[in-house]
């Protein structure tokens, strides 16, 4: 009984890593983000925007970094993962985000969160990661993350 349990599983993961269509899934580190930098309502052109990921399943850190633009604009691309093993191996998604803004040479946490699920948009219930972020504010605790940005509705 084992031996024939056994030797569908492996039957069933040779099917699985050599189909044509790929058995890799797309797992979601970070999803994309938008946002704006204000300090008491005037747009922050220039700030240093670094994100930050450490995934802890895969002991992986990287970070990436853009700048404002005159409007105090900014965007960054989700970063993802094709993984066969993430997406057979059951396991517990644990990825530590943080989103930092260099402004007037101060360092802001604009954005922390533990995410664990690979969906995108997880990290805020599905909607998309559209931030406003404002200077003059003090970081604090939110429902599902924290920092000085809200959500811009």
């Amino acid at each position: 009984m084992i031996r024939s349990m056994v030797a569908a599983w492996v039957a069933c993961l040779s099917l699985v890593a050599c189909s044509d269509v790929g058995a890799e899934m797309k797992l979601y580190l970070f999803s994309p983000v938008t946002g704006r930098v204000i300090h008491n309502g005037v747009p922050v052109a220039g700030a240093k925007i670094e994100r930050t990921y450490n995934w802890v399943w895969k002991n992986e850190s990287r970070s990436d970094s853009t700048t404002t633009d005159g409007a105090g604009q900014f965007q960054l691309p989700a970063i993802t993962r094709l993984s066969l093993w993430g997406s057979l191996v059951p396991h517990d998604p644990y990825v530590e985000q943080r989103i930092d803004i260099l402004a007037n040479n101060v360092k802001y946490t604009a954005f922390q969160a533990i995410r664990r699920n690979y969906e995108v948009n997880y990290e805020l219930d599905g909607a998309p990661m559209k931030l406003v972020c404002r200077l003059e504010q003090p970081a604090t605790v939110k429902e599902r993350f924290g920092g000085i940005c809200d959500i811009e509705k």
